[in-house]
C-alpha cells in the first residue's frame, strides 16, 4: 500500500472516531470541526483514487464520509462502485444497506414535517388568492364614468368571495338614461361583466332626474393578492408567510395591527374614524383570522391614499369589502372597510407591522392614484369636484399661458361609446373644463383652437380627423394618442 493510500485510510478511521464522538457533543464548534474533518478526509481519499481508481476500500470509506455529510447520492454512488470493484466484500454491502436505511429514516422525518407544513402553506395561499385590487377598480371607474353633470354615484359596495370573484354594486343618479348607457358601455369596454341596470325616474334632484342600480362582476386581472405567493420549497414559502403574518399571540396581534390601521387612517386624514375589532376565526393548527372594521369620512383622494397604504404594506391581510355612500353629493363620503388579517401560530411576534416587507409594487404611485380619483370624484356633484389642492381637473398652466394643440388634445378623452336612437354615439370629455361632446359620425367639434370631425365609431374605439390628421382613439384614450390621465 503506497504512502498516500495509508494516509487516506488513517485519516478516514480517525474521522469515523471523531464523528462518533461529535454526535454525542453539542455546539457549533464541534459541528464545524466535524465538517472540516470530513472535507479533509474526502479530499485525501479523492487523491488516492486518482492514483488508484481500482481501490474498492477507498470508495467505501469516501462513501461513508459523504454519508456523514448527508450527501446521499454521492455516498450511494461510491458504495456501488466499491461493490463493482470487490463484489465478494460483504462489508461493502453492509455499509450500503446502512446508508440506505439512514436515507429512509431522514426521508420519513422530512415527509412527516412536510405533511404538517404543506396544508398550512396551501391554506394561506388559497386564503390570500381571492383578494381584489380595489384601488385599480376605483380608479378605472373614475376614469371612465360620465361627467358629474350627467351622472353621479350615491352608493358603491364592492366585495370579494371565497370563490375568487369580485363584484361591485352601484347606485346613483343621472340626467338622462343615455348617461347610464354610457357608463355601462364604458365598464364593458374595460372587460367587466355588467348585469342589466335597473333604471327608473325618482324624485328629481337637479340636474338629475333618473335613478339606477346595477351589479358589475370584475374582470379576472383585478383579482389576486397584494403579495405574490413566494417561490422555493414549502419550508421557504412558510417562512415568507410567517414574516408577513400578525404575531402568534392574539392580543399582541390585535393591538399592533390596530395601531397600524389607525396610523394609515390618520395619514390619509380620515375624519370621524372608528375602528372595531371583530370575531376571530380559527382553523385548528393552521391559522387564525381576525376581523376589523374601519369607518369614517373622507374625500376621494384621501380614500385613494388609504387604499394605497393598505395594498402596499405587505401584511398577510386583505380587504374583504368596501362600502361608500354619498347622498348629498358633497366632497366627503362615508366609507366602511371590512378587513381580515391572518395570524400564524408560528409567526415571529417581534416583527412590528411597520417593519414587514412591502407588497408587490402597485400599478401606479400613490400620487397618481390620488390624482385620478380626485379629478373625477364619481360621488360628487359638479360644484363639489375636488379643488386644486387635491388634484384639479384643470391642467397645470400658468395664467395667461396659451395651451398648445397637444395640451388641448391631451385633456380630451373618449369616455363612452353608446347607442342613441339606434345610432352610435361617442362621448368626449374635456378634463380641463369638464365639458362633454356627444357626437355621431360626421359631427364636427372644436377643442380649444383645434377643429375635429368624427369619421366612424366602432364598439370600443372611434376614428377622428383632428387638425388635418386621422386618429383612431380607444375608450379611455385621449385625442393626443395616449391613455387618459
Amino acid at each position: 500500500m503506497n504512502g498516500l493510500k495509508a494516509l487516506a485510510l488513517a485519516v478516514a478511521f480517525c474521522c469515523q472516531a471523531a464523528c462518533a464522538a461529535d454526535r454525542a457533543t453539542t455546539g457549533s464548534a464541534a459541528a464545524s470541526d466535524q465538517a472540516n474533518n470530513l472535507d479533509e478526509t474526502i479530499a485525501t481519499l479523492t487523491k488516492s483514487l486518482e492514483a488508484d481508481p481500482t481501490d474498492g476500500r477507498a470508495y467505501r470509506l469516501r462513501g461513508e464520509a459523504f454519508a456523514e455529510k448527508r450527501d446521499w447520492s454521492r455516498a450511494v454512488e461510491d458504495l456501488n462502485q466499491a461493490i463493482r470493484i470487490d463484489p465478494e466484500n460483504a462489508q461493502n454491502f453492509r455499509t450500503r444497506a446502512r446508508i440506505l436505511a439512514r436515507m429512509s429514516q431522514e426521508d420519513e422525518a422530512v415527509a412527516e414535517k412536510l405533511a404538517t407544513v404543506l396544508p398550512t402553506v396551501r391554506s394561506v395561499e388559497q386564503w390570500i388568492a381571492d383578494d381584489v385590487r380595489w384601488l385599480d377598480m376605483l380608479s378605472e371607474i373614475c376614469e371612465r364614468i360620465p361627467t358629474a353633470g350627467d351622472l353621479r354615484l350615491t352608493e358603491l359596495t364592492a366585495s370579494s368571495s371565497r370563490a375568487g370573484h369580485g363584484s361591485v354594486k352601484l347606485a346613483g343618479m343621472a340626467r338622462e338614461p343615455a348617461a347610464i348607457d354610457a357608463m355601462q358601455a364604458a365598464l364593458r369596454g374595460l372587460g367587466h361583466q355588467v348585469q342589466p341596470v335597473r333604471v327608473h325616474q325618482g324624485e328629481p334632484e337637479p340636474p338629475y332626474e333618473w335613478q339606477f342600480e346595477g351589479l358589475v362582476a370584475l374582470r379576472a386581472d383585478l383579482l389576486g393578492p397584494a403579495t405574490a405567493a413566494p417561490s422555493g420549497s414549502t419550508a421557504d414559502r412558510l417562512a415568507v408567510w410567517q414574516a408577513r403574518s400578525l404575531p402568534a399571540d392574539l392580543e399582541i396581534a390585535q393591538s399592533t395591527y390596530r395601531v397600524w390601521l389607525l396610523d394609515i387612517a390618520r395619514s390619509a386624514a380620515l375624519r370621524d374614524g372608528k375602528l372595531d375589532v371583530g370575531a376571530i376565526q380559527s382553523r385548528t393548527g393552521m391559522y387564525r383570522i381576525i376581523s376589523f372594521s374601519l369607518s369614517g369620512r373622507c374625500s376621494a383622494g384621501q380614500l385613494a391614499e388609504l387604499l394605497w397604504h393598505f395594498r402596499a404594506s405587505g401584511h398577510l391581510h386583505k380587504l374583504r369589502s368596501i362600502s361608500i355612500r354619498n347622498r348629498d353629493g358633497g366632497r366627503e363620503m362615508e366609507v366602511v372597510l371590512s378587513i381580515q388579517a391572518m395570524s400564524l401560530p408560528t409567526a415571529d411576534g417581534s416583527v412590528r407591522p411597520s417593519e414587514r416587507p412591502p407588497g408587490e409594487p402597485a400599478r401606479r404611485t400613490m400620487d397618481e392614484y390620488r390624482d385620478v380619483v380626485s379629478r373625477r370624484n364619481p360621488f360628487a356633484r359638479p360644484a363639489a369636484q375636488a379643488p386644486d389642492a387635491e388634484g384639479s381637473a384643470r391642467p397645470n398652466v400658468e395664467p395667461g399661458e396659451p395651451m398648445t394643440e397637444f395640451d388641448s388634445l391631451r385633456h380630451a378623452v373618449v369616455v363612452a361609446i353608446t347607442i342613441v336612437n339606434d345610432r352610435t354615439q361617442v362621448w368626449i370629455l374635456n378634463r380641463a373644463t369638464s365639458e362633454t361632446w356627444r357626437l355621431f359620425p360626421n359631427d364636427a367639434f372644436k377643442i380649444g383652437e383645434v377643429s375635429g370631425k368624427v369619421i366612424r365609431i366602432a364598439e370600443d374605439h372611434a376614428e377622428f380627423e383632428v387638425g388635418g390628421r386621422r386618429r383612431v382613439v380607444g375608450l379611455g384614450e385621449n385625442l393626443a394618442g395616449n391613455k387618459g390621465s
